[in-house]
């Protein structure tokens, strides 16, 4: 069997280093040692994250150039992070006697060890295989298994869930504990426990590393959800717990939040959906415009984006009126220049939607109440946006608003309005007798 050779193109400058870093390891140095070929192979991959967690050395110690305690320090941490044994490394002890062996004895040698032991995998699956896979023959196993790493034991209620999903192998143990529980208590947790974690993330500085983890296990979580449930609540005050930690740059997470959070503004959960809906999807409403209002000059054309998808629901008006309400909330957060090109040549259309629906015999009380809930968010988006303008109508000679021409005005400019909410009116009237 050739060994292949350190030097290669890769570790021209690291050659005298990973001689280093064995003889650290092994406490022997690398010419008395006979190594596998994929014992060569896992280096390549070890090494590169070695580097790059040493470089983190430097850039805290305000150094300019790599030393080697940079990189002892990172194998340090490395070994106590991922509970990493050294002996792994080497699958076989060194071969005595070789010399008396011929070249066909030799290769029929190889052979038997390798078919008792397994290659090795890359680093991220490295950490995910478990020492059982392998065989009982080898020693240094056999002692592995013996020694145990101590670990913080999850609660037994959230043991059953699975969280081989992503590679914490980079995640301090502490690191580790807080996403794994983080997660369980996404999956079924209580108040307290919901509290709790919302609390840390929004105080702590330390769990900056955790964050790319959740809110890629967040996207892929919540975007698979049909059914509303109370997941969506406690995921979105996690990304509101975020943003509230000054300490964490979520600039580069911007493309995975924000598909969860137009989810839930203008996400179709049926027809009889709760009030619980509407206060998320307002919910979310301000962590857009917060994330406009903050990033909006750096990503040139999020707010167009935005407000050209919200829009877009109103040429395809279903029987769920929930989602144009969360529609036409988007298009408030994004300012009164949206709302006037996107969302106000729509109303007509809505509006006519909306006695259509109410005309329906044996109507749904639910459905019912959110055409009301729309009707009158109509209303108020007309009332404001007739504020903006300043219309000479709305003030009195001391400055003031007038209550009382508010509705009449818009009741002259969208006068179906009006009918629509007489008829919502009697229907309620009509629907609270019979249930009584």
């Amino acid at each position: 069997m050739k060994i292949r050779k350190i030097n290669g193109p890769k570790f021209r400058f690291f050659s005298k280093t990973i001689k280093a870093l064995i003889k650290l390891v092994t406490k022997k140095n690398l010419s008395n040692l006979e190594l596998s070929e994929n014992f060569l192979l896992f280096i390549e991959e070890f090494f590169e994250i070695i580097v790059s967690r040493s470089v983190e050395f430097m850039v805290r110690g305000k150094r300019n150039i790599l030393t080697f305690d940079d990189l002892k320090n990172s194998l340090y941490d490395f070994i106590n992070i991922n509970s990493f044994s050294t002996k792994k490394l080497i699958y076989r002890k060194p071969i005595k006697n070789l010399n008396l062996l011929t070249k066909k004895q030799e290769k029929k040698f190889y052979q038997k060890q390798m078919e008792k032991t397994t290659t090795f995998y890359f680093l991220e699956d490295w950490m995910n295989v478990s020492v059982e896979k392998f065989s009982n023959n080898d020693e240094m196993f056999e002692n592995q298994k013996k020694k145990k790493t101590k670990k913080k034991k999850i609660p037994k209620k959230f043991s059953k869930y699975d969280f081989s999903s992503l590679s914490l192998s980079l995640l301090t143990s502490k690191t580790q504990f807080f996403y794994q529980y983080l997660i369980a208590v996404l999956k079924k947790g209580t108040r307290e426990e919901e509290e709790a974690c919302l609390e840390s993330l929004t105080k702590d500085q330390s769990l900056f590393a955790v964050v790319p983890y959740v809110i890629v296990y967040l996207n892929q979580f919540l975007l698979k959800e049909i059914k509303f449930s109370s997941k969506f609540e406690f995921g979105i005050k996690i990304i509101r717990a975020l943003f509230l930690n000054n300490s964490f740059k979520l600039e580069p997470f911007i493309h995975q939040i924000l598909p969860i959070l137009i989810k839930i503004l203008i996400g179709d959960f049926g027809k009889n959906s709760s009030s619980k809906v509407l206060d998320l999807r307002l919910y979310s409403a301000n962590i857009i415009g917060f994330i406009v209002n903050r990033f909006g000059q750096r990503y040139i054309g999020l707010q167009s984006r935005l407000s050209f998808y919200f829009s877009k629901r109103f040429f395809h008006i279903n029987e769920n009126f929930s989602v144009i309400h969360g529609a036409l909330i988007g298009l408030v957060v994004l300012g009164n220049k949206t709302l006037e090109l996107s969302g106000l040549p729509f109303f007509p259309i809505i509006i006519e939607k909306i006695e259509f629906e109410i005309r329906k015999e044996n109507i749904e009380y639910n459905v019912l109440l959110n055409i009301k809930k729309l009707n009158d968010y109509i209303v108020n988006i007309l009332i404001g946006y007739l504020i903006n303008k300043r219309l000479h109508v709305f003030w009195h000679d001391q400055g003031k608003i007038c209550d009382g021409k508010k509705l009449e005005i818009v009741y002259k400019l969208y006068p179906k309005i009006k009918e629509t909410k007489q008829l919502i009116d009697n229907i309620k009237k009509k629907k609270s007798s019979v249930q009584k």
